[in-house]
């Protein structure tokens, strides 16, 4: 795993207080799994812009970037890896950062089930995405 990744999955979680825009939770988590499914999906329109111009549409960008809807996203949630500190602003898909391939999907896919399927822990055996995540899991009072 490149440094870069590893120090992102090390950092706090934070919300963006200032963003505007609709502040409901199931609305937005709607909008992130629409995200990686279109960035996932090789048929999707924002896939083919993806893949030619190696950025997001300037119209996408613009209206999800201040929501955290953004590569960045991608690498804190363990699907893309980065090498670079543009994976902050101005990141250039293959050149700063990446998404996970097929297979690794598919491994980080058999690791979860592994897990919700295990005997002792269950379903509360947790993919640590996060260190305020980490403590929250470990210590939910904290």
């Amino acid at each position: 795993m490149f440094a870069f990744t590893k120090a992102i999955h090390k950092m706090p979680w934070t919300s963006n207080a200032s963003h505007k825009g609709c502040k409901i939770v199931a609305q937005f988590m709607a909008m992130v799994l629409v995200y990686i499914m279109a960035v996932f999906n090789c048929s999707s329109p924002l896939h083919d812009h993806f893949k030619v111009a190696k950025t997001f549409p300037s119209a996408w960008t613009k209206k999800h970037s201040n929501k955290g809807i953004c590569p960045l996203l991608l690498v804190c949630l363990g699907l893309a890896s980065t090498w670079s500190g543009c994976i902050w602003k101005g990141e250039t898909l293959n050149i700063d950062w990446n998404i996970l391939t097929c297979n690794e999907v598919g491994k980080l896919h058999q690791k979860i089930i592994k897990m919700l399927c295990g005997q002792q822990f269950g379903p509360y055996q947790a993919q640590i995405l996060g260190m305020t995540t980490h403590t929250y899991t470990v210590n939910p009072g904290a």
